[in-house]
């Protein structure tokens, strides 16, 4: 029904009655590092059990629906699923099982087909944050030798240190992204 704080919120809003009659999931992605067969049931908030496989499924499902209407064709028409290579990123240890798992569950949520598998790729989530750190301007990011307050200098003040000098400055951008979301 919703997705992410909206989804929060209504539950949360629900008498005791009807949100027995829903499922409410919290931090959905770390369940995938408990994923030993295909008949896992994940708990939801109020107790209730459902697939592991069916929760992967609609998660993936929403994400591609809200993408695709999200995203806009410049000559008015629409683009589908299989316009797009699908990139998720996960865990340094996921297991070649689990793996498997969430392309299962793209292929039932219609990111991808079994034809076009290759259209869905897995990134290191360590390495999707160098990326994304690597890309943004460092305008607006306090790095590790300057406050706040050096970062709203007038015009022409000097500019702070923005190069990058290693893996906490990484982690330290990262996680200020993290939590703009």
């Amino acid at each position: 029904m919703k997705f992410g704080y909206e989804a929060k919120t209504a539950f949360n809003n629900m008498r005791g009655g009807e949100a027995e009659k829903h499922y409410f999931f919290e931090d959905i992605k770390r369940w995938i590092r408990f994923i030993d067969d295909w008949s896992e049931r994940i708990r939801a908030a109020n107790r209730k059990l459902m697939s592991t496989q069916k929760v992967f499924t609609e998660v993936l499902r929403f994400l591609k629906d809200d993408a695709l209407k999200t995203i806009k064709d410049p000559e008015g028409g629409e683009f589908t699923a299989s316009d797009f290579t699908w990139v998720l990123t996960v865990p340094k240890s996921l297991t070649d099982f689990r793996k498997q798992f969430i392309i299962e569950s793209a292929v039932q949520a219609g990111l991808v087909t079994d034809a076009t598998k290759d259209k869905l790729m897995f990134v290191l989530e360590s390495e999707a944050a160098l990326t994304w750190c690597l890309k943004l301007q460092p305008d607006g990011f306090i790095t590790q030798n300057h406050s706040r307050d050096s970062q709203d200098q007038p015009a022409g003040a000097a500019e702070p240190d923005t190069s990058w000098n290693g893996t906490e400055w990484i982690c330290n951008v990262w996680q200020t992204n993290i939590n703009r979301f």
